[in-house]
């Protein structure tokens, strides 16, 4: 498949378990259907769990640090 933009071969990598087509010369990045729903959740996840870490990083905090 060929870029959009500027005609040159695409590539295909791998982005959050997605395959997505790159192009080297134009730096444009393509997706088929459904792919940018998958990544958005995939980073909405990622964020969740690093709400989660960082909420048991500061309980735990406290914890070490409160005065008995």
């Amino acid at each position: 498949m060929n870029c959009p933009r500027c005609d040159a071969a695409l590539k295909k990598e791998m982005r959050e378990d997605v395959t997505i087509d790159v192009c080297p010369k134009c730096a444009g990045v393509w997706l088929d259907r459904g792919e940018l729903d998958h990544i958005a959740t995939a980073m909405r996840d990622a964020q969740r769990s690093r709400e989660d870490l960082v909420d048991f990083a500061f309980g735990m905090l406290e914890l070490f640090t409160h005065r008995w």
